[in-house]
């Protein structure tokens, strides 16, 4: 389908709707698919390549504009590097062995050492499962990384954390569903 297309439809029904969107937020992980989402939009490309479905499809990646779609941010929060090592980012977009959001050693590396994209929030807390947080980021020049931590040292570990930092919540169905 056409990715650009699907979204100004989807956009035009949802605002035909009454809801007042001004945000997107990307479903999906490049390592598995080979790009992000967000990087239709210009300006969110992680790097300079063609991208392509397993199909063989090219992804239409950098050819939409967030504000000509009404749109004023997205939700994932992630940026290209400033400087990115554009072989090791094609190489972790490559390692489909090893992407699983339930791997300590994968999230450390997709949250923390990611060779492709930065995040522009300071924390990022993620359920993975039933009472399965991981959370991960920089504060003060300190890394972060809470690895199968309980809500409750969630919430001891938010507490714990200086006021004004900008923390992003990844709960999504599908990883807490069945």
């Amino acid at each position: 389908m056409d990715g650009i297309a699907a979204i100004r439809d989807e956009l035009a029904w949802l605002r035909s709707q009454g809801l007042n969107i001004r945000g997107s937020v990307a479903h999906n992980s490049g390592p598995v698919y080979g790009a992000s989402n967000e990087e239709i939009f210009s300006g969110r490309m992680l790097w300079q390549r063609k991208a392509q479905s397993g199909t063989g499809i090219n992804f239409p990646l950098g050819l939409a504009h967030e504000k000509d779609m009404g749109l004023l941010y997205e939700g994932t929060f992630t940026k290209p590097k400033n400087k990115s090592n554009h072989q090791a980012a094609a190489a972790f977009f490559a390692d489909l062995e090893a992407t699983d959001v339930r791997s300590e050693k994968w999230m450390h590396k997709f949250l923390l050492d990611n060779p492709a994209c930065d995040s522009s929030v300071d924390i990022q807390c993620w359920l993975l499962g039933k009472d399965m947080w991981v959370v991960a980021g920089r504060s003060n020049g300190t890394t972060i990384f809470k690895w199968n931590i309980g809500l409750d040292q969630l919430i001891l570990t938010l507490r714990a954390m200086p006021i004004g930092l900008r923390v992003l919540m990844v709960i999504h169905p599908e990883y807490v569903s069945g």
